[in-house]
This record gives C-alpha cells, structure tokens and sequence, in this order.
C-alpha cells in the first residue's frame, strides 16, 4: 500500500469514527425523547418494545464492530474469520434494525442503494457462500473467501458461476463498506429523531395553550383562607376550600389529558385533596391543623413544579431538527 493510500484510508477512519460519535448521540437523545422526557408519551410508537429492541440492537452491534477494531481482534487466521463473519453480521443486524425503526415513525424502510451493497456482500460470504441463488442472474453461485487475503481494510473473494463456468476474483473494501454503513445509519437515525422532536414540539405547543399555572392565578390568599377553616370554620374558608379543590381538579383534568397524571403529579394532587378532606372533617382539631400545614407547604410545592411544567412546554414548543 503506497503512502498516499495509507494516508487516504486514515482520513477515512476518522472521519467514519466521527459519524459514529454523532449516531451514537443521536441514539442517545432518541432514548432520552421516548424515556426521561416530558412528551414521552406523545414520541413513543404504538410498539414501544420494538422501538427499544431496535436501538439496542443499533448500539449493541455498534459496540461490536469497534470492538473490531482492537489489535488483538485480527491476531490469527482463526481471529480474522470471527472478525469476518462478525463484522459483516453485525452490519447486516444494524439495517434491519433501522428498517424496523424507521417502520415505527412511518418513514420509508427500504435500504439505500449503499447498504443494499453492504448486504450483498454479507449475503454472499456470511449468508449462503455454498450456494447463491437468490438475485443473482447467472446462479447458482459458489463463493469463497481467499483466506492469504485477509486485512483489516478487505478481502477478495472468488465466485464461481454453475451457468456459465466463469470464476470472478473480486475485491472487498470491507472500510468502504462500514463508512457507508455509518453514513446511512447516521442519515436514518437522524430521520427517526427528528420525527421525535417534532412529536415533542407539536406536544409542547398543544400544552403551552393553556397553562397549567392559570389553575392557580391568584390563589394564594385563598389557600390561606382555606388553611385558617382548620382553626376557626367559618363560611368564607369553607368556600375556599372548594376553591382550592377545583383548582387542584383542573390540574389533574388537564395532566391526565396531557397523559401526565402519573408518578409525583398523582401523589402530590391526591395529598393536597386528602388534606383538604381533612381539614373539613377535623376543623379544629389536631388532626385538621396538620392536615393545614400539609395543604400549604404541599400548594407552594405544587405551584413551583406547574410554574417548571409550564416552562418545559415552552422549550419542547421551540425544539428544532437536527441538521441531515
């Protein structure tokens, strides 16, 4: 290999390793979307494992193929073949696991023209090397690997046509073929999270126009009214007390048709409401009086998190797509 060929295959190295650091953030930001995120809900699929499964097997395979790249992964002819038949399976795995993904977001699974040749090439080494029949005009086909041939960075192959006689030695640029695996895996990703985010935006957008804070607007006064019925009952606090509960309701109503109402939003709304039962049930007794305390530190908890709620619909209104 010339000096100048040396230096073009390193260039391609990095820069492949550079488009495999932004599909694995991207993967990453696709699990954050559908699991830690607000509008999780809303950017799931209708098969959610699938959804799962389909990036574990991305990544899982991913690991594998740098794995591959370890100086102790080509050490014997043994080595090479798991290395072959390795990197050209896990290839293999990760664009059907993008088809399926991308399936999930209702976007087009058919495989590029570039993975298309990927697969082709493990079809014929990995898949059926002892008789190839299927896409193949002058089949069957017997193909064989040329074990002295071995790199890293290729293969050649030799196929041997029962038609015609012809026996063909082709070269394999096994480093061609995974820059154009990371190429259209980056592209497909990038598709499938862009989707999510506008799942997310148009959720953000859609919760914005109502904000739940309105629940609460100007409320304070009346909370401590209600709080004051647990130590003098009067007319007034009992109303706020209603007021207060219908404040909560709406809360609640508008969480649950955001599919929100889950985790601490059901155990915060129901304490507040048990509270104000029991400030009605126990007016001036000692259980009434904590139940008072409870309902005012729990309203401000409660107002402070809807005000954060209100502020994270604004962001997930604004997301922009990442760039192709």
């Amino acid at each position: 290999m010339t000096k100048a060929t040396q230096e073009k295959k390193s260039e391609q190295i990095k820069a492949r390793r550079e488009r495999q650091t932004a599909l694995r953030r991207n993967l990453e930001a696709i699990r954050e979307f559908v699991t830690d995120n607000t509008a999780a809900g809303a950017c799931l699929p209708t098969q959610p494992e699938q959804l799962y499964c389909c990036l574990d097997t991305i990544e899982d395979a991913q690991e594998a193929l740098v794995a591959s790249e370890a100086t102790d992964a080509f050490k014997d002819i043994g080595s090479k073949y798991i290395w072959l038949y390795g990197v050209l399976q896990a290839m293999y795995l990760q664009q059907d696991a993008l088809s399926h993904l991308k399936g999930l977001y209702g976007l087009d699974t058919r495989h590029s023209d570039k993975l298309k040749v990927v697969r082709m090439v493990r079809n014929a080494v990995v898949g059926h090397p002892t008789k190839q029949e299927h896409g193949v005009s002058d089949g069957p086909r017997y193909i064989s690997v040329n074990r002295s041939s071995l790199r890293r960075d290729g293969f050649q192959v030799m196929t041997f046509s029962s038609q015609t006689g012809a026996r063909n030695f082709e070269e394999v640029d096994v480093e061609e073929l995974r820059g154009s695996q990371v190429d259209e895996l980056l592209s497909g990703v990038t598709d499938v999270l862009n989707q999510i985010i506008l799942r997310a935006s148009e959720f953000g957008r859609k919760a914005m126009k109502e904000p739940l804070s309105r629940h609460f607007d100007n409320m304070g006064y009346v909370i401590g009214k209600a709080c004051r019925y647990a130590h003098s009952p009067g007319e007034i606090e009992h109303s706020s007390i209603q007021l207060v509960r219908d404040a909560v309701d709406g809360v609640r109503n508008d969480l649950e048709t955001l599919e929100l109402l889950e985790g601490y939003w059901e155990d915060v709304t129901s304490l507040i409401l048990t509270s104000l039962r029991m400030i009605e049930e126990g007016a001036s007794s000692p259980e009434g009086r904590i139940a008072a305390f409870f309902l005012r530190e729990k309203s401000k908890e409660l107002q402070k998190e809807v005000d954060t709620l209100d502020q994270e619909f604004v962001r997930l209104s604004e997301l922009r797509l990442e760039p192709e």
